[in-house]
């Protein structure tokens, strides 16, 4: 991740666009969670290691 905004960052400079890589890279990582939130919410995600989650064949 930090190679991409680093990227990102020196790709801009020319067009005149500074990036803050340090708040970027914040919000970045929090509409990434929230993501990740609403699919442990819907049940897309599930942790396997959990005791009692398994599939419905297993035994």
């Amino acid at each position: 991740m930090p190679a991409v905004l680093l990227l990102l960052q020196v790709i801009a400079v020319p067009f005149g666009y500074k990036l803050d890589i340090v708040i970027l890279s914040k919000q970045l990582l929090g509409i990434i969670n929230a993501v990740f939130g609403v699919l442990v919410i819907l049940g897309i995600i599930a942790d396997p290691t959990t005791t009692g989650i398994t599939d419905k064949g297993a035994k």
